[in-house]
């Protein structure tokens, strides 16, 4: 039977979501717990990747399990697992559901805070320039109407297509200096989001026009070399499914 497992994490101790040998990752722990618990090997699929140090307050993966009390096992391997990752449930869906091909959309917040903060450091990126927050939220309605990202990718030319449908694109400012970035799209490309907050950061201290912005993202200025802001300041905070696909969210 297939299941969605709806999850949460703090990706500062992991190497990513992917599985890798001889380093920690979300889903080799993950799959260690289950298969610990279920005495047999248990593959998960994820809703995507994620790098070393980026969190996730809401991520998918799907599993094929044998039959068996859910929230048993729910109460179990919470226990097994580290405090850094927390299974909220597991939803049974149908057979060829896929936590990855599914998904219709995705957004992420970069969160930055420009008074130094101990409390908040492992989930958010310390900026100590000035900031001009118009410019910030110029920038942002820049990527809204963007549809090709090639110049704010991680090697372009091993992606299928670097389009995207941007859904969302705006600076929240809260107080005592936080800032939080939301982005919604159908996918993202590698490092994306934290190259276009490393470039609006860029204008928004002033090292940067808007306008060679705009040109970049037009694709007239090819881009050799970027900055990418700190992995610890980007969430992935939801992730959607057309209706009904899973039950009792």
């Amino acid at each position: 039977m297939r299941y969605f497992i709806r999850l949460q994490y703090d990706g500062t101790s992991f190497f990513g979501w992917q599985k890798l040998k001889n380093f920690p990752t979300v889903q080799g722990t993950i799959e260690k717990a289950l298969s610990t618990l279920l005495q047999k090997t248990i593959l998960i699929h994820g809703c995507g990747r994620t790098d070393r140090g980026v969190h996730a307050q809401e991520y998918f993966a799907h599993v094929d399990l044998p039959v068996i009390e859910i929230s048993s096992l729910l109460y179990r391997v919470n226990q097994l697992l580290p405090n850094s990752i927390r299974i909220i449930n597991f939803h049974l869906v149908p057979d060829n559901a896929h936590a990855q091909l599914d998904s219709i959309c995705r957004t992420y917040q970069y969160r930055i805070h420009t008074k130094k903060n101990p409390f908040i450091y492992p989930f958010s990126y310390w900026y100590q320039k000035n900031l001009d927050s118009k410019l910030l939220e110029d920038a942002s309605q820049i990527i809204l109407r963007g549809e090709d990202f090639q110049n704010f990718t991680k090697s372009p030319q091993r992606q299928n297509s670097t389009k995207c449908k941007i859904h969302r694109a705006e600076w929240d400012f809260e107080t005592s200096g936080i800032l939080v970035f939301t982005i919604s799209a159908d996918h993202f490309l590698k490092r994306m989001i934290r190259i276009l907050v490393a470039k609006m950061l860029e204008i928004a201290s002033g090292n940067m026009r808007l306008e060679e912005f705009r040109n970049s993202l037009d694709n007239q200025i090819p881009q050799q070399f970027f900055h990418i802001a700190p992995p610890q300041g980007l969430h992935l905070v939801e992730i959607s499914y057309p209706d009904g696909l899973i039950p009792e969210m």
